[in-house]
């Protein structure tokens, strides 16, 4: 298994780094997730899931963490998935 870990810019209390595993299909089960134009509030509850963090340790991240915690977390997906709901585009 391969797993990530980022430092954290601004740490939370005495959190400075958070390791994200790499997601199973398990960790996608009941979302609605795609490639492109994947809603915030999916990105939040999978870095969460990744981190083993609470909610609310998530939410307390900045923007600059919550966006690099976000880039992890999507680089662990496969190309090519799309929102649930929409169809891929024919090119």
């Amino acid at each position: 298994m391969n797993n990530k870990t980022i430092q954290l810019k601004c740490p939370i209390t005495i959190i400075s780094e958070l390791v994200v595993q790499e997601p199973k299909a398990k960790h996608l089960r009941g979302l609605k997730i795609g490639f492109d134009g994947i809603e915030m509030e999916m990105v939040l509850e999978l870095a969460g899931t990744l981190t083993g963090q609470l909610p609310a340790v998530i939410d307390e991240l900045s923007i600059e963490d919550m966006a690099e915690l976000g880039r992890t977390v999507i680089d662990f997906l496969p190309s090519g998935l799309i929102p649930a709901g929409k169809q891929a585009s024919a090119t």
